[in-house]
Formats: C-alpha cells, sequence, structure tokens
C-alpha cells in the first residue's frame, strides 16, 4: 500500500498525502477547505454531542455548507467526480448521545457527503463503531446515492486497530503516544504502533480481505517527520498540533503565544483517555484530539 490508495479514493490530493487531525473545537471551515485546497485531505472540527437539536450538530450542518463555498472555484469544484465534497467530518463517540447517531448526524452525512468521516474513542459501554461504520456504509449501497464515504477509525494500540478493521474501517489512523491529542489508556509510541499495525494489515491484505490504509499521527510536525512515517510504510501522514498555527486556526491568538513547559502533564478528565495539558492549566495547541 502507498499514497496511490489515498489518492484513489481523495483523487484531489498529492502525494505524501497529508491529513489535517479533526481537533475539536479547534479546526475552523477555513482551515479545513485550505488543507484540501492545498492538495491534502481536510477534515472538519469533530463533533460529540448528538443529542436532538444539538449546537454541535447544526453547526456541523453549517460549517458544511459554507466548506461548499469555500472549495468551489471558477477552476475547481468542490466535489469529486464522484459526487463527494471534499473534505472529511469527525465524531467522538464516546458521550452517551451517540446513541442518536442515526437520527441526528448520519442525515447530515447523506446530505453533503463528505468524501471521508472519522471516528474516534467509542463509548465503552454502547460500543457503538460497528454499527456507526455499518450506517455509513449503507450511503454506498442501493438505498444511498453514490459511494459512501471512506471511514477512518483513530486507533492507539493494536487491539484497538484490530477491532476497527473487523468494523469494517477503510483507514486505520495510528496515533501514538508522541501526540497532543486524546489518547487510550493503553499507548503505544507512533514508530511501533504503525510498525504493527502495517503487519495487521498485510495479514489482513495476505487473507484476501480490501486493502486497508494505514495512517501515522503523533509529534509529526515537519517534512522530516513526514518523510520517517512514509519510510515506515505509512499511507498518509496527520498533522494536529502543527497546523494550529495559521490565523484559520480557531482557538484565541493569546493561546497559541503561549510558551509551554518543556513537559506535559497527562490527565484522565475524558472517559479514560488523556488530554495532554501544559503545567500552568492553560491550553497551549497540545490539548486538541
Amino acid at each position: 500500500m502507498s499514497s496511490n490508495k489515498m489518492q484513489q479514493w481523495f483523487p484531489w490530493t498529492e502525494a505524501p498525502v497529508i491529513v489535517n487531525a479533526p481537533m475539536a473545537g479547534a479546526v475552523s471551515p477555513e482551515l479545513a477547505a485550505e488543507v484540501s485546497k492545498a492538495g491534502g485531505l481536510g477534515f472538519l472540527a469533530c463533533i460529540a454531542d448528538f443529542s436532538e437539536g444539538s449546537h454541535q450538530v447544526i453547526k456541523l450542518d453549517v460549517d458544511l455548507i459554507k466548506i461548499r463555498q469555500l472549495l468551489s472555484s471558477p477552476s475547481s469544484s468542490a466535489t469529486t467526480p464522484a459526487g463527494h465534497l471534499r473534505i472529511g467530518v469527525g465524531f467522538l463517540t464516546c458521550h452517551p448521545s451517540i446513541a442518536h447517531f442515526a437520527a441526528t448526524a448520519l442525515p447530515i452525512v447523506k446530505k453533503h457527503r463528505p468524501a471521508a468521516v472519522w471516528l474516534f474513542a467509542p463509548h465503552e459501554r454502547i460500543r457503538p463503531q460497528g454499527e456507526i461504520v455499518r450506517l455509513l456504509k449503507g450511503l454506498g449501497t442501493a438505498g444511498g446515492e453514490g459511494e459512501a464515504p471512506r471511514v477512518f477509525v483513530q486507533v492507539g494500540n493494536v487491539a484497538a486497530a484490530r477491532e476497527a478493521i473487523a468494523d469494517g474501517a477503510d483507514a486505520v489512523v495510528c496515533q501514538g503516544t508522541d501526540a497532543g491529542g486524546h489518547q487510550f489508556r493503553r499507548g503505544m509510541g507512533v514508530v511501533p504502533l504503525l510498525g504493527e499495525t502495517r503487519r495487521l494489515v498485510d495479514d489482513e491484505e495476505k487473507g484476501g480481505h480490501e486493502g486497508v490504509c494505514v495512517l501515522a499521527a503523533g509529534g509529526i510536525a515537519d517534512g522530516k517527520g513526514v518523510a520517517a512515517m512514509m519510510t515506515l510504510e505509512a499511507d498518509a501522514v496527520v498533522l494536529g498540533t502543527r497546523v494550529c498555527y495559521p490565523p484559520t486556526f480557531e482557538r484565541i491568538n493569546s493561546k497559541k503565544k503561549t510558551k509551554g513547559p518543556a513537559y506535559t502533564l497527562t490527565c484522565t478528565q475524558f472517559t479514560g483517555r488523556g488530554d495532554r495539558i501544559g503545567e500552568q492549566g492553560a491550553a497551549c495547541g497540545r490539548d486538541c484530539a
């Protein structure tokens, strides 16, 4: 597997394929659009509240309308030849309201047809991931319109990667503990995680399964980091904190100017998944999912 697979799925992208992390509360439509315009795969910020009338669900609908406007120009279309919007959306599936996904979020995906959907942090009791993947894939069946979006599942260990593949994920995002975003309780660095997941996917392909793309995420901030991940056979690379510097980043500028400590602390505010914060407790660009 190589970036070629990603480029087949997302024909506007250029190798090496760069993806921005769908950082909750941080990625604006402008930022996501600029990533896609530059030959990457832009993702809007993840949402977590799927309740009826949720402000987050309403905002997602509004943001996707704006994205279509931002991506449209005399020289390029906002959509692919298959009719997908050249953008991705993200869903944090840890909130109990995820039970309303089919009623609130799925219609928005069907309406706007984003090219990709990113899932992360499945609720431990409800375990919604498999059903959500099935619903999303159903958009490409006879009852849907055109092809289904590609489904990305973010993982922090090989067991989660194996589960994501079994659930039908098209792509597995290997986020190592090097990352500034939310973590799994049991995680590993991006290098060993990427390597072990790559072997897992290769073994699945030998068994006749359709190819799954493997993305690298966590601590990647420059061209050397991207090159290293591609050498380790990543199909694409995810940048999170690194994309927080342009003016299209939604957090206030004073936060971006804050100098963090030489180390970070990890807390378990979000159901056991860590959130890195500066020693002073301020959001310093390292607390994004």
